[in-house]
């Protein structure tokens, strides 16, 4: 498998406020200068493309955007020559399980920096830190360490105090949950479980307010609703949790099916709230839907296309990649399909609704081992596209 190709020139664009780098750590990594010169800008805030244009990068930071020739190059600067290719920001992949052989592929396919789920526990951390000191090859990582759940699976008495993800017994033991993980290095907070009573989710926050830490949580309910969820603070809900289960008019299990019988009363509403509250949503709709996207035939042709390399193979076995492409096989029939066709089409369109709102909604894969990192998160911006969701809401700043 080739190294990061340089056809796909990136840098990258902060999405989240509250998960900036280490400063010491942003200090240990300063490289010499670098140019990137010739090839299309586009800069992902909705501005023309700059076609020659010229990049001057100083350590970590972009500190020159030009044309070629009116700028000069700094002496002894490395000089990427990018003509006829494009430099476009470099990708968030907001909600990833990560495994250490996913690095390649994902920057290989543009994602410089993703956001972890709480399920590397204390094998992540060192993981994080040598990649965002260099000494690793992925993006750039953030992580809870752990999660907070309402059901346990500790059942050995051997587990460690990070895995598998943590039960509160009380408010004041979700406190030194929170302080643990927090002093332990986490960059944020994820709820995993709108069961857990509300009182304890309410000491997690305030826990994680004091250390100027952002939380994510997943507001099922009934201890933490979507409306609870930002009236606490909530900076985002991975895979959109607490939105279909607050604004359908049944009881159902499946999320399409929630869609499909939604209350169109409670849809602006519930959108009002989130935006102003600045609360994003991350879909996750390629892991939440399979096979109704528009281009699901497409995206299958790609990710077989893409395990023809036999040195992908050292990462994914043949039973792994079974179960991988054995996803896109996934159909459901009859009177199911029509119901949830409707569905999905009702959740691409409350998302757009809450985009147009001035809502941030971040591209997550819920990457994991049965499916085709860096990949998938082309193939969910696609089905953003499909939902009429454009690049400007993809690359917006989440206020602080």
């Amino acid at each position: 498998m080739k190294k990061i190709s340089r056809t796909a020139l990136g840098f990258c664009l902060a999405l989240l406020v509250g998960l900036a780098p280490n400063r010491a750590v942003a200090q240990a990594q300063q490289p010499g200068t670098l140019v990137i010169e010739g090839g299309t800008l586009i800069d992902g805030n909705g501005g023309p493309p700059v076609r020659d244009s010229l990049l001057i990068i100083q350590g970590n930071r972009i500190t020159a955007v030009s044309r070629k020739g009116q700028a000069s190059v700094p002496a002894n600067a490395q000089v990427i020559q990018a003509d006829g290719k494009f430099i476009v920001p470099g990708l968030w992949d907001s909600q990833v399980i990560y495994s250490w052989y996913y690095g390649e592929l994902m920057l290989n396919h543009g994602v410089t920096s993703s956001i972890t789920t709480g399920t590397g526990y204390e094998l992540i951390v060192p993981l994080r830190d040598a990649i965002n000191h260099g000494k690793a090859y992925g993006p750039r990582l953030f992580t809870p360490i752990t999660n907070v759940d309402s059901v346990s699976n500790r059942t050995t008495g051997l587990e460690t105090p990070f895995a598998p993800g943590r039960v509160p017994r009380s408010a004041e033991h979700m406190r030194e949950m929170m302080k643990l993980f927090l002093d332990s290095g986490a960059d944020y907070v994820i709820l995993h479980d709108g069961r857990i009573p509300r009182e304890y989710q309410m000491a997690a926050f305030e826990e994680a307010r004091k250390a100027g830490k952002p939380v994510f949580t997943r507001a099922t309910g009934p201890g933490m609703t979507a409306k609870d969820a930002a009236a606490w603070g909530s900076k985002a809900l991975p895979h959109s949790y607490g939105v279909s289960h607050g604004i359908t008019r049944g009881q159902w299990n499946n999320e399409l099916d929630r869609y499909a019988d939604m209350d169109e009363a409670k849809v602006r509403p519930l959108i009002d709230m989130l935006v102003k509250a600045n609360v994003a949503l991350v879909p996750t709709i390629f892991h939440s839907t399979p096979s109704y996207p528009r281009d699901w035939a497409r995206f299958e042709e790609e990710t077989r296309q893409l395990f023809r390399d036999p040195d992908l193979l050292t990462y994914f076995y043949p039973k792994q990649l079974a179960e991988l492409l054995a996803n896109f096989r996934m159909r459901d029939q009859g009177e199911v399909r029509e119901r949830r066709m409707r569905g999905y089409q009702n959740m691409l369109r409350v998302h757009k609704m809450f985009a147009d709102a001035g809502g941030r909604v971040l591209a997550g894969g819920d990457t994991n081992s049965s499916k085709a990192p860096g990949l998938l998160l082309h193939h969910e911006m696609q089905i953003f596209e499909e939902a009429g969701i454009g690049h400007r809401r993809m690359f917006r700043r989440l206020p602080g």
